[in-house]
């Protein structure tokens, strides 16, 4: 009996799926676009490193995100791929969301998309840009989703590709949706407290799963004296039919509301709510991301 593993073998051997890698590049030059900018691309394995070296010699300033990249993923040849931004980046006025879908093409030279991006506007909930990697095609399955500080690499880094080295790497992380894999945060480039909450909830938001996520929230924020009831309807309210926007803004906003103040102790309400409703796993691997990525 031939296993799943041995099947994409035989059709990697015959040239009909191939183990691709995305790649997250940014840049603050104008380009084509009046403000930042975003590039995208799916490339084979071999080709990675090339793609990055061509781009370091281009006119435009793009550097890539490496926290960003993805593990390899199985991508077949023509397959399409959905783009979709959220949390704290938009697309501008005018630049449609039918335009956000790259193509993995073997032999093709565009395996890659740009496109603009706002990083501030009015009731921006968070600093946190995410990108969201769906399959177009078959099952229409997410396979990957990643995040950045909008507000690290397009001011504070300098985007001029000429004088970019490899250490001021912006922070980020990546969820494989198959075979989850975080990326740490640079040494060099230590969280502000800020920062380190949106990180925490960004982490948790990930791990919760969709069916139990309420009963999960409601131990975490009624343990620390805030109403979880009220916080849950209305982001499920402003987020419908979105459930991970829902979990994100529900600890947003307990994480505001709270009167603990430090990450340290809002972390120990999330970690001892969790426990205490027997999510313990999830509680162990939030622990262990949080002691290795310095959260």
């Amino acid at each position: 009996m031939i296993t799943e593993t041995g099947k994409l073998r035989v059709r990697m051997a015959h040239d009909e799926i191939f183990h691709c890698h995305i790649l997250v590049f940014a840049t603050g030059n104008k380009h084509n676009y009046q403000g930042e900018s975003i590039r995208v691309d799916c490339v084979e394995n071999k080709q990675v490193e090339e793609t990055i070296e061509k781009l370091r010699h281009n006119s435009y300033g793009f550097v890539e995100l490496t926290k960003c990249r993805s593990p390899p993923i199985f991508i077949e040849d023509g397959e399409r791929i959905r783009i979709s931004l959220r949390g704290g980046m938009k697309l501008p006025v005018g630049f449609r969301k039918d335009q956000m879908i790259i193509t993995f093409l073997r032999e093709g030279f565009h395996k890659h998309i740009v496109f603009p991006v706002e990083t501030h506007f009015g009731n921006r909930p968070t600093s946190l840009g995410y990108l969201d990697f769906n399959r177009m095609d078959g099952q229409k399955e997410m396979i990957y989703e990643t995040f950045f500080d909008v507000d690290f690499p397009f001011k504070k880094m300098a985007l001029d590709a000429n004088s970019v080295s490899p250490s001021p790497t912006p922070f980020g992380s990546g969820f494989h949706l198959t075979s989850p894999r975080q990326a740490s945060s640079p040494e060099d480039q230590p969280s502000t407290p800020p920062y380190i909450m949106d990180k925490i909830i960004g982490t948790l938001t990930n791990m919760l799963p969709p069916n139990e996520w309420k009963f999960i929230l409601r131990a975490i924020i009624d343990d620390s004296c805030v109403e979880a009831d009220n916080i849950i309807s209305e982001a499920e309210l402003n987020n419908k039919g979105n459930v991970k926007e829902a979990i994100y803004q529900s600890l947003r906003t307990w994480a505001q509301k709270t009167n603990l103040s430090s990450p340290n102790q809002k972390f120990d309400a999330i970690i001892q709510g969790l426990e205490n409703e027997n999510y313990v796993e999830i509680a162990s691997r939030l622990k262990a991301q949080y002691e290795r990525d310095g959260i």
